[in-house]
C-alpha cells in the first residue's frame, strides 16, 4: 500500500487532499437547508425565528437577535433594519420591567411607535 502511494503522481495526491479538505469544510445537508431557507425567506423569516425563540423556546433576547445577522445575509443598515429595531425596543422595554414577548406585542407594540422611533434612530 505504501509503495502504491509513493508511486502515485504528487499532483493527484495533492488534488485528493485538497478535495477532501473542501468536503470536510462543506456544511451538511441540514445546514445547507437552513441557510437556503434563511436566504429565501429573507429577514422576515429571521424575525419569525427570533420570535419563536423568545415565545416558544424561552430564549433570551441576545440569542433571538442572532437570527437577524450577516450569517443569514441580513444587514442591519438596510431597509430591513427596522426588524432589528423592533427587537431593540423590546430589549429596552424589558430592562425596565421584564415582559414576555407576547405580552409586549399586545401591550406596547404599535406600528406608529416603531415607525417613529426607527426614523428618530436613523436621523442620529
Amino acid at each position: 500500500m505504501i509503495t502504491t502511494l509513493i508511486s502515485m503522481d504528487p499532483w493527484i495526491i495533492a488534488t485528493f487532499i485538497g478535495a477532501s479538505f473542501l468536503l470536510y469544510l462543506t456544511p451538511g445537508a441540514d445546514m445547507m437547508f437552513t441557510i437556503a431557507s434563511g436566504v429565501a425567506g429573507g429577514p422576515r423569516a429571521g424575525l419569525a425565528a427570533a420570535l419563536y425563540l423568545l415565545h416558544i423556546q424561552g430564549e433570551n433576547i441576545q440569542e433571538a437577535k442572532k437570527q437577524l445577522g450577516l450569517k443569514y445575509l441580513h444587514v442591519r443598515a438596510s431597509k430591513t433594519g427596522v426588524l432589528d429595531h423592533i427587537l431593540d425596543l423590546y430589549e429596552a422595554d424589558c430592562r425596565e420591567a421584564p415582559l414576555p414577548i407576547r405580552e409586549w406585542v399586545q401591550t406596547k407594540y404599535t406600528k406608529k411607535r416603531i415607525r417613529r422611533s426607527y426614523r428618530a434612530s436613523k436621523a442620529r
